[in-house]
């Protein structure tokens, strides 16, 4: 509230109006980080989640490369059979992150066998 005395702001009103909007500023400006900081931690772990499934997907294709078919796929190409996958965690710039890291099972070649 501002008083007035004959007309004219009192100098105490000014001084708390002031007070006031230092007040105001100082909650705002926390307002501001405490939502810069919630954003950038969503950022940095929808990163992170890109990040894991990137390396999920190309070691799957390094297993279906290196196996010669796809997953169910029955060919002649194929050279062992898939053996799952087990969790491994990954340190990144990130933290330490988990990821599935697929296993595969080399089958013998036996003599005569291509």
């Amino acid at each position: 509230m501002i008083r007035q005395i004959d007309g004219r702001r009192c100098p105490m009103a000014k001084v708390a109006r002031e007070q006031g909007a230092q007040e105001d500023a100082g909650h705002s400006l926390e307002l501001i980080a405490n939502l810069a900081r919630l954003f950038w931690d969503d950022v940095a772990d929808r990163i992170a989640g890109l990040v894991r499934q990137l390396v999920e997907e190309f070691l799957e294709a390094r297993r279906t490369e290196e196996l010669g078919a796809t997953a169910y796929e029955r060919t002649d190409a194929r050279i062992g059979h898939r053996g799952g996958s087990y969790r491994r965690r990954l340190k990144t710039h990130l933290g330490r992150r988990g990821a599935e890291r697929p296993s595969a099972r080399r089958r013998r070649l036996r003599p005569g066998d291509h």
